[in-house]
């Protein structure tokens, strides 16, 4: 049955959940190779509670079994053809599943050595197929209706030259015509050689006892160098507008409710000293500005560059910058977030929180103690600049708080993380 295959799969988020019924509620045929009978499928699960998703499946069912074409190297070359010649236009019943490339694809292909295409070996919340040093094919599985964060602002960093991330060079979505918003299931980038995330690249370095400041300085340049070319931005979804006193309201009324959530793991007067802190912000002079951010920056969303002597893009390298250099990827923001939340402008000092927060994890994860934490943190936030430090406080507030409570859930031995950086906030 489908919803047993579903449950199997790393990728399938209601495990928790009991499964009323899982259908088959749309179905585009691929043709992928000879004899094939695989299919892009949208799955749709009713759970007991009355709540209900939808994921996308790519495959072929053969009695009761349902296999994964994405396992296969020939059905992913031939999945890779349906780009080719401008795209590909597959008619379903209530829809069309569209393959569309944007500018470079096909100078991506001329440029490479390999489109050899190399299947995962294990499964993540999204499946992303390498295609030799030309592409890499994200299919999204828990499908939204509506254009993915990550395509947005693909899409819009590609167009506008921010040259730290890989760029977007096509997509696959289902088309339901003009009435509605296209929903996506997968976006193909430029392939970008690296060495890892800078999560690992961390705690290597780490290990070593290196210098760490030169390379938090470069990762502030870069995430300023993104921030700057979306506060450019004039389209309506992504053009500045300022955080008035409001919004600032119900910022701090919400961070104000999750302290409550967790109000069983802190100390009882961090909760007043919370309420201050969120109210000077709601009180403060001056509206910040709110615009589309990464939304979920961490030390895991970035990549280290494989070979920074020879600069992909032109701009990259800055006189005296450090050898090692970082490309940053993955813009769906937080998945537990609605798309519509994921896709809300904000501060772009919520995207430096994550990043602060991410060296206070690397440090107690290495056992380095707050020395590096404080050198490494002072030489990020130095070279992004112009921190406005009464926002940035707020937002280490509400992350500090998120990160208490996923972890009192998930990690219980790391709450310690998350209350040592609150104490600090608070002190």
């Amino acid at each position: 049955m489908i919803a047993d295959y579903l449950k199997e799969r790393r990728w399938f988020r209601g495990k928790s959940r009991t499964i009323k019924t899982a259908e088959v509620v749309e179905s585009f045929p691929l043709d992928l190779a000879a004899g094939s009978l695989a299919a892009l499928s949208v799955v749709k699960v009713v759970y007991e509670d009355g709540g209900e998703e939808k994921y996308v499946r790519v495959g072929e069912t053969v009695g009761d079994d349902h296999r994964d074409a994405l396992a296969e190297p020939k059905t992913l070359s031939a999945l890779l053809e349906k780009f080719k010649g401008g795209g590909t236009r597959i008619d379903g019943k209530d829809g069309a599943l569209v393959f569309r490339t944007l500018r470079g694809f096909d100078e991506a292909a001329a440029k490479a050595t390999s489109t050899t295409p190399l299947p995962s070996a294990k499964e993540q919340t999204n499946t992303s197929i390498p295609y030799g040093d030309a592409y890499i094919l994200k299919i999204i599985r828990k499908l939204d209706e509506g254009r993915s964060a990550e395509l947005e602002m693909g899409e819009y960093l590609t167009k506008n030259g921010y040259a730290s991330a890989p760029a977007v060079l096509g997509a696959i979505e289902i088309d339901r015509g003009r009435k509605n918003e296209p929903a996506t299931v997968g976006i193909i980038h430029r392939f970008s050689p690296n060495r890892g995330d800078a999560w690992q690249f961390t705690l290597d370095e780490l290990k070593g006892d290196k210098k760490y400041d030169e390379h938090a300085a470069t990762l502030g340049k870069r995430v300023r160098e993104m921030h700057d070319v979306l506060a450019k931005a004039t389209d309506g979804a992504f053009a500045p507008e300022p955080i008035d006193r409001d919004k600032r309201r119900t910022l701090a009324d919400a961070v104000k409710a999750a302290a409550r959530g967790v109000e069983n793991h802190v100390p009882p007067p961090y909760l007043a000293k919370i309420d201050a802190r969120v109210d000077a912000f709601v009180d403060r002079e001056g509206d910040p500005v709110a615009h589309r951010v990464h939304g979920d920056l961490h030390l895991g969303q970035i990549l280290v560059m494989k070979d920074p002597e020879v600069p992909p893009q032109a701009g990259r390298h800055a006189e005296g910058a450090p050898k090692d250099d970082f490309i940053i990827i993955d813009f769906e923001g937080e998945p537990a977030r609605p798309l519509e939340e994921r896709k809300a402008k904000r501060s772009p000092m919520a995207d430096i929180a994550g990043m602060v927060r991410s060296f206070d994890y690397a440090a107690a994860t290495a056992k380095v103690g707050r020395e590096w934490y404080e050198t490494t943190t002072k030489a990020f936030l130095a070279a992004y600049g112009d921190i406005p430090r009464d926002v940035l406080d707020f937002y280490l507030l509400e992350k500090c708080i998120y990160e208490i409570g996923y972890e009192a859930n998930n990690r219980p031995d790391w709450i310690g993380i998350p209350l040592g950086g609150l104490r600090e906030l608070l002190a």
